[in-house]
């Protein structure tokens, strides 16, 4: 099993399927009311990991174990560019201390995409949905059960346990 700490995002209006024009990033901006740090519980069937096509890393991350949704964010974690201290401990021994940052360095590029994907289920984006955008620090490895804890910047943190 594997950890990503991940920033989610919670929507207050509903983003329905945009058939004559797409949503630009502002809009994306707009309808979300909260930002939360969380973390998702991952495994993986397939032994090269991320290096896999595209297709084959998505089918293979829907078998994912849950996710655990931590205190709310400023919105401005949101902001392209954004990236702050992340520290994750597990069983109190330091498992990442670096700067956290979205891999497209624009944490809403993934759901500002998924918006304006013309095929999606028009109901899948609704206001009070809670979705998630990405590792802020890859994938840590799990050995086993134990207590997580994980710090954003200097005030924001969470603490759940692996069983």
């Amino acid at each position: 099993m594997k950890i990503e700490v991940e920033i989610a995002v919670e929507l207050s209006q509903d983003l329905p399927v945009r058939k004559d024009t797409s949503y630009e990033r502002a809009d994306i901006e707009a309808a979300i009311s909260n930002a939360y740090l969380g973390a998702e519980l991952v495994w993986s069937g397939i032994s090269e990991g991320g290096s896999i096509s595209f297709p084959a890393f998505m089918a293979d991350r829907l078998g994912n174990l849950g996710y655990v949704r931590g205190p709310a964010l400023p919105l401005a974690v949101l902001q392209p560019g954004s990236s702050t201290s992340l520290k994750l401990w597990l069983n109190g021994q330091i498992a990442f201390d670096a700067a956290g940052q979205h891999p497209t360095k624009d944490p809403l590029t993934w759901l500002w995409d998924y918006a304006n994907n013309h095929s999606r289920p028009s109901t899948a984006l609704r206001a009070g949905s809670i979705i998630t955008t990405g590792s802020l620090c890859g994938a840590i490895e799990v050995a086993g059960p134990g207590d997580v804890s994980v710090q954003l910047g200097n005030d924001d943190d969470m603490h759940f346990a692996l069983s």
